[in-house]
């Protein structure tokens, strides 16, 4: 779903799809901050959000998200250093 022209938050909801693997959501006008639900889904490999207009840190629940390999949060305006709790993503290979 890159580079639809998506605005908007990121809905809590999106903490339900506990089976999706790839969410690619770069380079759209997606705002607010990633909602800590975003830990639920356990089964993302890659999370892409890079070009939008996102704010506040990195949820700490990002660090449940242990089989993830590629995160891209490049290009917004997150602020703070990464959550002490990325330290048990074992699997990233790649954080932008």
């Amino acid at each position: 779903m890159y580079a639809n022209e998506l605005s908007g938050i990121i809905p809590a909801s999106i903490g339900n799809l506990t089976k999706l693997q790839v969410l690619k959501l770069q380079i759209n006008a997606l705002i607010g901050a990633i909602p800590p639900e975003i830990g639920n889904c356990k089964s993302l490999v890659q999370l892409v959000l890079y070009a939008n207009y996102l704010n506040g840190k990195l949820p700490e629940s990002i660090g449940k998200l242990s089989n993830l390999e590629l995160l891209d949060v490049f290009a917004n305006s997150l602020s703070g250093l990464p959550p002490k709790s990325m330290a048990q993503m074992k699997k990233l290979g790649e954080y932008i």
